[in-house]
């Protein structure tokens, strides 16, 4: 499970083959990919994605929607989701007690939609192997590794007509891998390498970062609360000489309360070194 760009370079899926192939592993992998679009937007709050303020759905909404396609929200699989409607985390309309419109409003209720979408995708396939693990293949998501959890645990848990519909499709030794502990690990051992890590510390500094829109950026390409807008994110040329973003330390400004929430649950040695710098 990642972003759409990522499930579409392959490169999870390539890497996985290269593995089996370098191991001479004569076993079938079977790999179920699922773009996760808008989830991590949803994250950031991106106002085409999820925005708080709302109480009914906009024009500008640009994450999944009621359909019958692959990647649409399934009427008839709301109550697999299984979606949280308070706090206007759904922004819908119904006419004669149907809907006409159903907007995700909640980053917690993206990732429900993504999970249910992943085991309906393999639920499709031929063989149906029993899922092993899930990639959480962006850095957004382990964000949401609680909702996440609980989605597989509902799933488990669902009948229809008194039968499993799920259970059988997920391995009792079924497990999350989140790549960015081996990149945290990769960088440990680079570091190591190049006597560049201090193997001694008696009291430890942490200094944390994120990336903003930098000065020269036009008003044009930000939203309301000075992130960059979505079309300016994404449609930005690589290689050029154009400076769009500067690093600047973590900040109560550049960082919304629901994510500092969850760095503080998530990883709370880590953000007892830096809260006292947030200003």
């Amino acid at each position: 499970m990642a972003t759409i760009g990522t499930i579409a370079s392959g490169a999870y899926e390539r890497t996985i083959r290269q593995v089996q192939k370098a191991q001479d592993y004569k076993g079938y992998v079977q790999v179920v990919n699922q773009p996760g679009a808008g989830f991590a937007e949803a994250v950031d709050l991106e106002k085409d994605f999820v925005d708080l303020s709302l109480v009914s759905p906009r024009d500008s909404y640009r994450g999944p929607r009621l359909g019958t396609g692959e990647d649409d929200i399934k009427e008839e699989l709301l109550d697999v989701y299984n979606f949280d409607f308070s706090n206007n985390a759904i922004l819908y309309k119904k006419e004669n007690g149907k809907y006409i419109d159903f907007q995700l409003n909640s980053a917690g209720n993206y990732a429900r939609f993504h999970v249910v979408s992943l085991l309906e995708r393999l639920r499709a396939t031929k063989e149906q192997a029993p899922l092993k693990s899930i990639i959480l293949g962006c850095t957004h998501y382990p964000f949401y590794l609680d909702t996440i959890k609980k989605v597989i645990t509902e799933l488990r848990e669902y009948k229809k007509n008194g039968k499993f519909v799920y259970a059988p499709l997920i391995s009792d030794d079924f497990t999350f891998i989140d790549p960015a502990k081996f990149t945290a690990l990769e960088c440990c051992k680079i570091l190591r390498e190049e006597h560049l890590m201090a193997l001694r510390t008696r009291r430890g500094n942490v200094d944390a970062f994120i990336s903003v829109p930098s000065y020269g950026v036009d008003n044009s390409n930000l939203e309301d609360n000075g992130a960059l807008k979505h079309d300016f994110k994404y449609g930005r040329e690589i290689g050029t000489e154009e400076v769009t973003t500067v690093v600047v330390p973590f900040s109560r400004h550049n960082l919304n309360p629901d994510n500092l929430r969850r760095l503080e649950v998530l990883v709370p040695r880590t953000f007892s070194k830096i809260k006292d710098k947030l200003d």
